[in-house]
Parts: structure tokens; C-alpha cells; sequence
């Protein structure tokens, strides 16, 4: 019994003492990119399979730590290691360093005369020496086997032990076939080069033909995460670029420019304070949508004016986004700031005086106000570019978010008003939720009594809600009339007038409401018009889905019976831009449709008349990318006195015309007479013309799903089975839009792009 005892004690030191030291403090292991010493570069992407390979299968054992293959690659990248061949042991200890390993594997492997050769050293990074070294040989068919023999090797070196279930997990076999490791160490090197999408096709081909090859799968769902994020990152970085070069080059708001970069420098900066980086968002809203709070005027006078406008709204966005989770300790109320910039104020000074005021201050005025003395709560949501429906969503999570800290009664008011909002939008059930809930919750006579009145108003509205079935043009007007505060019929006029003159004016009028300013929403989409109406002239909206929202846009022109005048004069096309932000790369989608809705006709006309018809011309129509310079000012030319826009308004088209589907440039049209500098305006810029045409093919569907994609300057357009393509002289980026001119009836439906 004795020796039996003797013999445990003996194997428990052996565990303690005999084994390496750096096993008992832990070991962290990085796996180097493999070189290539064969003769030929067939099998140069093997050097990051293998690689890959190797840390998959070492991260089997559980008392081994592996650094992330895409972390050392980077690090490989940043100190240009990548093309020197195999580290030295001093160079493999300053990576291994860098990122926390104890070890450091490299090797190279050699194929030739189908036999293959794999060579690992274990490099010790606290010595700066190789501690020991693993080569196998054999065929290459069998490289699956030599790969475990080397790990195994590799494990044994490092002082590993595995358990039976760990070395099950490393002796699991990822392949068995010597082209799928060919094309997957291929696909591999693409992601690493970050050619994202080539590295995606050869990936998915791979795991078709191979479905037991599960590494190819992880690497694959792995390649497309990095591919979503760098076009996430690289779409927000061409955001930036595009709209801070465009202001940069006007010489006449050079300082307000450096302003702008400085505040949105700050704003981006992690390593600063959030309530300095939210008041540098914050000046910067107010600088370029703010109205007459001052700031960047010589900016907004020389540049695009709805590009910088644009540029402050994603600004208010990401306040926004990063002021939810401060709630209810920090929360917006509204936007009144103290002086902006000025010749005498610097940037620092100005920055930090507003971020004073709207944190430490205390004047309840100001934007950013601690709950307990909020004046307001959840004011100006709508810069968020979302729906008036989503706007008091998310003014009624504020209230809720803040109830804790707000004043009752005060809490109770804001809450009535957002019940009383989702009725005018004809949510009625919705308001009264709210307002049950609240009257439960109360004990207050006054308040309980402005409820009552409120359920009042609700059953009246419903009753008038459900007057007429949906989708009828007197339900649609009733749905929208408390909203818009617009003078339309009511229920017992509208009973009177089925088919009568105000029911199709009031019908129209809700129709043809699409501001210039401020967003509809197109299937979800913010959309500006950048074109008003005139004579002859019709846009309006299909069918209603919400007070500011439609999945449609109706264009239509009939120039017949137009005077003299008009008909000299060139019709403003219709153009929305939608989504609100530069872009570059992507694929967006409209359906086209050149046969007029049952529900539709022209405003001119009242009612519809017997037997009335449309014009049977089809206008052009389709969507915009890459449009730049929309709404700057006209200058003056003091050489001869006239006024011009010094940038036009540019785009490239995807676009049906004149029965063929084409490419081409959109350029803005100018008056054979310009204007004189004495007029305070002009009339400016005509509208926009098709210019350069890249490519065509011809196309006589009547209705067509249109598909633009855009890669680089590589542009590809499809609709009704037609397709074209061409490349262009440079990459552009610019804002995306639905357009259509000339005579004739189109529907633009369910824009939308990725």
C-alpha cells in the first residue's frame, strides 16, 4: 500500500515540476503564414490555408490559447513582414510580443513530384529562439495527414498533454481532397487581401463541392462578416470624404470648412469624453439645419445646400443613437444653443462654452438637460428621418424611459399629447392603449377628466375612420385630415360627395403633398422633391400607407392644351432623392410602371370623366445615381453681369427612354437668356437633360422591375429582360433618386437598394 501511495506522490510532482514552465503559466500561441519553397507559385495561397489550418486545430487543445489569425495578420501587414519570407527567430519574438504569445510558429512547405513537405518551427518568444522543430513528408494526397502529424508535433514540443476527447477534436479531418485545400488556402488569401467578393465565390464553390469541409464554411461566414463591416465602414468613410471634399474646395468658406472637419473630427474621436463629442455633434446640427442660430452661413451660401443640410441630419442621427442608452439620466429636450461661431469666438472656446451650457449649466433651454429639470421631453424627432408614426413611437419610449424623474403632471400632459397624435394619424386604438393606461394610473381629477374628453374624441374618430371602406379616396382623406390640419371635407360632406368635385380635390391635395424639405417616405425610404410643379404638370403619390408615407410616386405630363408661353419653357422633371446620404457601391431597385392606376387621373380634372383616357406617350424614368450639387445658390459674374450656378447639378442615369434602356449622364439645363445679377434670384437652372449616353439596348415592356448596380465606376443596369453595362472614366459617388420626364403616365414603386 505504501509503494502504491509512493507512486501517486511521484506522478503529482512530475505534473508540478517536470513539465515546461511556460506550459504552467499558460500558453499563448500565434501561427505564422507558411512560405513557400517550392519551386513554382502554383501553391502560393497554401501559405495562409495551411496557416489556418494549423490554429484551427492547435485551438482543439484547451490549455492552449491561440491568437486570432486575422489579429497577426494585420500586425503582419503594419510591419511589412508579409513578402520577407520566413521570420527569423528575433522577428518572429517582436510579433509574438505584439500580440501576447509565449510561442510563435513558422514554417514553409514544399510540393513537388506530388509530394509534399511541411516544416514547423516553435519559436520561443521570451528567449528569441527556435525551442524546437517538427518536418513531415509524404504524398500530397495525404497532405491532411502530415498537417495533424504536425500539429500533433507542434503540441508535443510545447509540453501539451492531450486528453483522449482533445486529441479526438485535432485528428478530426477538415478535407480529404487536395483541390478543395488548393482553393480554400486561395479564398483565404483573397479575404486576406480584402477582395471580398472574389474570395466569397471561390469559398461558396468550395462548400458546394466539398460540404464536409467545415473550416471552408466557418471561413466563409467569417469573409462575409469582414466584407458587411469594411463596406459598412468604407460606405461611412466615403460619406465623410465626399461631403467634407465638396465644402473643403469653396474658397469662400475655407475657415467655416476647417470648422465643420474640426467638429466632426472631435465627434468621431472614441478617445474623447461622450458629452464633448455629442456637443461637437451637436454644433454641428445646429450649424447646418439649426435655421437662424448661426454658423456655416458662408458655407451654406457657396456649397450644396440640401448635401450639407443632409450632413447635419446623420449627425443629429448618431446624437441620437448615442444618447439612448444615457436615458433617462441624460436625454434630448430641444435644440437652442448659445452664440456660434464668429470671426472673435475660437473653436475651443465656442465647443467648450456650448458643452458647459448643455451639460453643467443651468439654463433649461438648452439641448442636453438632466431628467429632473427637463422643460420638454423627446422634441424635434423629427430629424431622425423616420415617419410621423415612428416618430411618436419613440417619443412615447422617451416618456415611458423618463416617467421615474419627470414631473407627474408634466409626464401626464406629454403623454395625452402623444395618445392625441396617434389619433390624428388614425391609429386610434393605439391612442386610446395610452390613454386607458395612463387614466389607470392616475388619481389626479384634472387629468382624469382630459382623458375622459380624449376617449370621447376617439370613438368619434373611429366612428368617422370606419365611415368609409379602406382604401377609398374619403377614408384616405379622413385618415389624414386631422394630421395634415389641412381644409378637407368631413364625414357628412364627403357622405354627399362620392363622386363629387371637393372629394376629388381634397383627394388630390393629400396626394400631391411632397415637400421639398422635409422627407415622405417611399417604401420606408426619406425622400426630398427637387422639383416643383407647373403647368401641365403632375407628381403626386400613390395610395397612402401613412400621413407622410406611400409605396409609390406618380408622374405624369400633358403639354396639349399649355399657352404659348409654357410651351417655350422646358418642364422641371420629376426628381426625388431618396435615403439622404452620399453612397457609392450599391444596387438599388425601382418597378416601373407605364399604365396608369384605375385610381388615378389628372388634377386639372375635378372628376373623372366618361371614357377619359391618358396620353399613350411613355416618359423617361428610372433612377439616379451618383447626383451631386442640387441645390447651390447662383452667383454672380461681375464680367458680364449675369447670374449662373457655378457647379451644376450631374448624375448618371439608369433610365427607360424612348423605348430603349440606357446609361447615361443627367446634366442640368440652363435659359438661352441668363439672368442679370441685379434680380434678387432668376429663374436659374431649367431642369435636367439626358447627356453623354454610355450604353442602350431596346426594352417595350410596360411595366419592369429596374435594377442599377454600381461597383467602382463599373455600372450595370436591368429591366424588362434587357441589360446593359459600361464602365466609366472615374468612380463617382453622390446621392441616389427616382426620376421621370416628359408626356406620358409613370408609377415609380418600392424603390429600394443594399
Amino acid at each position: 500500500m505504501r509503494a502504491w501511495w509512493r507512486l501517486l506522490g511521484l506522478a503529482a510532482l512530475t505534473c508540478l515540476f517536470v513539465l515546461p514552465s511556460l506550459a504552467r503559466a499558460g500558453i499563448r500561441i500565434a501561427v505564422a503564414p507558411f512560405d513557400n519553397a517550392s519551386s513554382s507559385s502554383e501553391f502560393e495561397g497554401l501559405s495562409v490555408g495551411l496557416q489556418s489550418m494549423v490554429t484551427t486545430d492547435l485551438a482543439m487543445a484547451e490549455s492552449v490559447e491561440v491568437v486570432e489569425r486575422a489579429r497577426l495578420q494585420d500586425l503582419i501587414a503594419e510591419m511589412q513582414l508579409a513578402d520577407t519570407g520566413v521570420m527569423d527567430p528575433s522577428t518572429a519574438a517582436r510579433v509574438g510580443k505584439v500580440v501576447g504569445a509565449t510561442h510563435v510558429v513558422t514554417g514553409s512547405f514544399t510540393v513537388a513530384n506530388d509530394q509534399m513537405r511541411i516544416d514547423a518551427r516553435l519559436a520561443n518568444v521570451e528567449t528569441a529562439t527556435i525551442q524546437k522543430a517538427a518536418q513531415r513528408t509524404g504524398p500530397q494526397e495525404e497532405f491532411f495527414d502530415l498537417e495533424k502529424q504536425v500539429v500533433r508535433d507542434l503540441l508535443d514540443l510545447a509540453g501539451v498533454q492531450l486528453s483522449a476527447k482533445e486529441r479526438h477534436k485535432v485528428d478530426q479531418i477538415h478535407t480529404f481532397e487536395f483541390d478543395s485545400f488548393v482553393k480554400f488556402s486561395e479564398g483565404v488569401a483573397l479575404g486576406d487581401a480584402d477582395r471580398f467578393e472574389e474570395a466569397v465565390q471561390i469559398l461558396e464553390q468550395v462548400s458546394r463541392s466539398d460540404p464536409d469541409f467545415g473550416l471552408a464554411s466557418l471561413t466563409l461566414t467569417d469573409i462575409q462578416s469582414a466584407a458587411k463591416e469594411a463596406a459598412r465602414r468604407a460606405e461611412a468613410a466615403r460619406i465623410v470624404s465626399a461631403e467634407q471634399a465638396f465644402v473643403a474646395r469653396q474658397a469662400e468658406a475655407r475657415r467655416e470648412a476647417e470648422l465643420l472637419e474640426k467638429l466632426r473630427a472631435v465627434s468621431k474621436d472614441t478617445s474623447e469624453d461622450w458629452k464633448r463629442r455629442m456637443a461637437a455633434e451637436l454644433l454641428t446640427v445646429v450649424g447646418l439645419v439649426g435655421g437662424n442660430h448661426g454658423g456655416f452661413n458662408e458655407l451654406k451660401s457657396n456649397a450644396d445646400r440640401f448635401a450639407l443640410e443632409r450632413l447635419g441630419e446623420q449627425a443629429y442621427q448618431r446624437m441620437w443613437a448615442e444618447m439612448q442608452p444615457r436615458m433617462p439620466e441624460w436625454f434630448p429636450t430641444k435644440i437652442n444653443p448659445s452664440p456660434f461661431f464668429s470671426e472673435k469666438f475660437g473653436f475651443e472656446r465656442v465647443l467648450d462654452g456650448n458643452l458647459r451650457n448643455w451639460f453643467t449649466g443651468t439654463n433649461h433651454n438648452y439641448l442636453l438637460s438632466e431628467c429632473k429639470r427637463a422643460t420638454s421631453v423627446g422634441e424635434h424627432l423629427d430629424k431622425l428621418w423616420v415617419p410621423p408614426r415612428r416618430q411618436l413611437e419613440l417619443q412615447h419610449e422617451v416618456l415611458t424611459t423618463a416617467k421615474g424623474c419627470l414631473d407627474e403632471r408634466r409626464y401626464q400632459d406629454a403623454m395625452i399629447d402623444v395618445a392625441e397624435g396617434f389619433r390624428d394619424l388614425g391609429y386610434v386604438g393605439r391612442s386610446t392603449v395610452i390613454l386607458q393606461e395612463l387614466s389607470r394610473a392616475s388619481g389626479d381629477e384634472r387629468v382624469l377628466s382630459k382623458i375622459a374628453r380624449e376617449l370621447e374624441y376617439n370613438v368619434a374618430r373611429q366612428k368617422e375612420v370606419d365611415a368609409f371602406p379602406v382604401g377609398s379616396p374619403a377614408h384616405e382623406i379622413l385618415m389624414h385630415k386631422a394630421a395634415s390640419r389641412g381644409n378637407y371635407p368631413g364625414v357628412s360632406e364627403l357622405k354627399r360627395a362620392d363622386a363629387g368635385k371637393r372629394l376629388w380635390r381634397a383627394h388630390w391635395r393629400i396626394r400631391g403633398r411632397i415637400p421639398v424639405y422635409d422627407p415622405l417616405f417611399i417604401n420606408g425610404l426619406p425622400a426630398w422633391a427637387m422639383a416643383g410643379k407647373s403647368e401641365g404638370y403632375e407628381l403626386a403619390t400613390g395610395p397612402r400607407t401613412g400621413s407622410h408615407e406611400s409605396r409609390s410616386i406618380r408622374h405624369y405630363r400633358d403639354l396639349r392644351n399649355i399657352g404659348s408661353y409654357s410651351q417655350r419653357q422646358a418642364e422641371p422633371p420629376s426628381m426625388l432623392v431618396i435615403g439622404g446620404a452620399v453612397r457609392k457601391d450599391l444596387t438599388a431597385k425601382v418597378t416601373l410602371d407605364f399604365t396608369p392606376a384605375s385610381d388615378w387621373w389628372p388634377n386639372k380634372l375635378a372628376e373623372k370623366p366618361a371614357g377619359w383616357a391618358p396620353l399613350a406617350e411613355r416618359p423617361s424614368a428610372g433612377l439616379l445615381v451618383a447626383v451631386r450639387e442640387l441645390m447651390t445658390r447662383p452667383v454672380c459674374d461681375p464680367a458680364d453681369d449675369t447670374s449662373m450656378t457655378p457647379v451644376p447639378t450631374t448624375g448618371i442615369g439608369a433610365i427607360v427612354h424612348e423605348g430603349q434602356l440606357m446609361i447615361a449622364e443627367i446634366t442640368e439645363t440652363w435659359p438661352d437668356e441668363p439672368d442679370r445679377c441685379n434680380m434678387s434670384r432668376g429663374r436659374g437652372p431649367e431642369g435636367l437633360a439626358i447627356g453623354k449616353i454610355y450604353a442602350k439596348r431596346p426594352m417595350s415592356k410596360k411595366r419592369a422591375e429596374l435594377t442599377v448596380s454600381v461597383r467602382g465606376n463599373r455600372v450595370e443596369a436591368r429591366a424588362g429582360g434587357a441589360r446593359v453595362s459600361t464602365t466609366l472614366p472615374e468612380a463617382r459617388s453622390g446621392f441616389v433618386a427616382l426620376y421621370a420626364d416628359g408626356e406620358g403616365y409613370v408609377e415609380l414603386a418600392d424603390p429600394s437598394w443594399e
